[in-house]
């Protein structure tokens, strides 16, 4: 066997372990990242409030949100 061919298949053989060590590393490192997103869309209804169907306030008149001069 000549050193090149064993230069390929020890390349391949070392590549393979570590390739996946860094692809875990990296999956691992965006479901971190995106920790968030993923549990609003996985637990949707802990994000969400229904709509209540209740009647709306009534309107407020003029000037009864402006305080009154004190002179």
């Amino acid at each position: 066997m000549t050193v090149r061919k064993l230069f390929k298949k020890l390349h391949l053989w070392l590549s393979l372990p570590f390739g996946l060590i860094i692809m875990t590393t990296c999956l691992t490192g965006a479901l971190l990242v995106f920790e968030k997103e993923i549990t609003e869309l996985v637990r949707h209804d802990s994000y969400t409030i229904p709509a209540r169907k209740t009647q709306s306030l009534p309107p407020v008149p003029p000037g009864a949100g402006r305080p009154r001069d004190a002179r």
